[in-house]
């Protein structure tokens, strides 16, 4: 006799099946960036909802999906948090991270943070501006803006 948790109505049912689904079935269309890059989920969480639900809680509030805090390890409880969109775009492979006065993070993040638009930063970046530079000086409105290496 098969025991069953009874839980395939919960609202979390779906998420836990997408992430198996992401990093167990090939045919899914997210396969390629999760189990084709060898992202696994824990043993623990692959068997049992239940284990997945304990360790996770409840989310937040709507609009929180599950996120891995290091996109290259595996899902497992020391791994994964509910995070907003905004988080989880923050947490890239592909995003730019800078590292100034001691904090890392996203050129996204640095555009919020020192009010310069993020298409500023962007080519300031690509053209080798000095992190300081790049976002400490406030770009000239309505004036041309030179794009070469800081001085």
């Amino acid at each position: 006799m098969t025991v069953t948790h009874g839980l395939s109505k919960h609202e979390l049912y779906s998420v836990w099946i997408g992430m198996k689904q992401r990093c167990n079935d090939p045919a899914h269309i997210s396969y390629h960036n999760y189990g084709g890059k060898g992202i696994k989920i824990c043993k623990e969480w692959s068997d049992s909802f239940v284990a997945f639900l304990e360790d996770m809680g409840e989310r937040p509030a709507k609009g929180y999906s599950i996120e891995r805090i290091d996109s290259s390890k595996d899902y497992c409880p020391e791994n994964c948090k509910w995070a907003t969109r905004t988080e989880q775009n923050e947490n890239k492979a592909n995003n730019k991270l800078v590292t100034f006065n001691g904090v890392t993070q996203s050129l996204k993040a640095w555009s919020r943070a020192v009010n310069i638009r993020y298409e500023t930063l962007i080519k300031r970046h690509k053209y080798g501006w000095e992190t300081e530079a790049m976002l400490t000086i406030r770009p000239e409105i309505g004036r041309n803006q030179t794009w070469g290496k800081a001085a």
